[in-house]
């Protein structure tokens, strides 16, 4: 019988493979564009959903400043909770995805929330974190834990200095002995990142504790104080390089943050001035030190060169001074004075 003969060629019987190629292309809607919507909410910030893997939307959206969120399973705009949206930056990377031959709708809700409702939601996003990390710590520990056991258990029935001698029970004992070793190696290893992952829950507490201190608060007061006259600038036109004030989504997003810096200032002002009604804060300015008198900075004692408007110069006994602004004053030592007017620690 002639090669071939009997069963029908390629042309006749198409391979299986082919046939569900073939099929998955014919059903209804394959070659529809993917549908991505890009969203912004000041509670859940910038997002984009309705990616799939491998569909080549993830490099546009990388290259527009998007990124991962591994916790949410979609992409993301890093920071961009409570902040205006980058009306820019979505708009160009829905261009360039439409271009792409994707579907994209874009959704933008700019309204701010008050001063609490944000203080409160990043306290419960951070406990959520140091809740999972926690967790995390927690298994590695009893992982390391049940590491050490075996290990022990795997040498306890060994005497001590016994050789390994030749044949099964030797080669026994010397697989115990690796396992051993292996099993005590890993579980330092893992005890260490425990201990890592616990550092990182104690380190996050002590950061969102000093975010509350009223001299970090002064801090931010100056810094929101001087992107507010930034925005101003660049609104009014003045200062910029073609003396032409924003426009377009670019004024959009900067009147919208000049709302959200506004709310920030609002709140942080009256943190202030709460702790300055009750003697922690803003006790001391420009009027009531001189040069000569000591202060108590980050727990030192440092003399006096000269009150600035905004600072104060310390001597380092070389030829240059240290700066420090008035809220990391927390106490005054006045050789002028008696003693008893010593400035009382905040």
């Amino acid at each position: 019988m002639p090669r071939g003969a009997g069963h029908p060629g390629p042309s006749h019987s198409p391979a299986p493979r082919r046939v569900a190629v073939a099929a998955r292309f014919a059903l209804p809607g394959f070659l529809e564009a993917t549908l991505i919507t890009i969203t912004h909410t000041h509670a859940d910030g910038t997002l984009a959903d309705g990616t799939t893997m491998g569909d080549g939307a993830g490099d546009i959206l990388t290259a527009n400043g998007f990124r991962w969120m591994r916790s949410l399973e979609m992409w993301g705009i890093a920071n961009s909770r409570d902040q205006a949206a980058r009306r820019r930056r979505i708009h160009r990377a829905a261009d360039q995805l439409r271009a792409a031959g994707f579907g994209v709708e874009t959704s933008i809700d700019d309204t701010p929330r008050d001063y609490e409702t944000v203080q409160r939601a990043q306290h419960e996003r951070l406990e959520g974190r140091r809740s999972a990390i926690a967790d995390r710590s927690q298994r590695l520990a009893s992982t390391s834990d049940a590491l050490l056991r075996r290990s022990d258990a795997l040498v306890g029935d060994i005497p001590m200095g016994q050789p390994s001698k030749p044949g099964k029970r030797g080669q026994w004992l010397n697989r115990s002995k690796q396992n051993a070793a292996a099993a005590l190696i890993r579980a330092g290893e893992l005890g260490h990142e425990a201990n890592r992952q616990a550092e990182r829950v104690r380190a996050s507490v002590d950061r969102e504790e000093s975010r509350k201190s009223a001299e970090v608060i002064a801090r931010r007061v100056v810094r929101l104080e001087a992107e507010l006259r930034t925005i101003e600038r660049s609104l009014n036109g003045e200062g910029m390089w073609d003396g032409k004030p924003a426009s377009g989504l670019h004024a959009e997003e900067l009147a919208v943050q000049r709302q959200v810096i506004d709310i920030q200032l609002a709140g942080d002002r009256r943190v202030l001035e709460e702790a300055s009604a009750a003697g922690a804060f803003g006790q001391w300015t420009k009027q009531n030190l001189h040069p000569g008198d000591l202060l108590r900075i980050k727990g030192d004692w440092r003399k006096l060169v000269r009150p600035n408007p905004k600072s104060v110069s310390v001597d380092t006994g070389y030829s240059w001074v240290d700066r420090y602004g008035y809220e990391q004053i927390t106490s005054v030592r006045c050789p002028h004075q008696a003693s008893g007017d010593e400035g009382k620690p905040s």
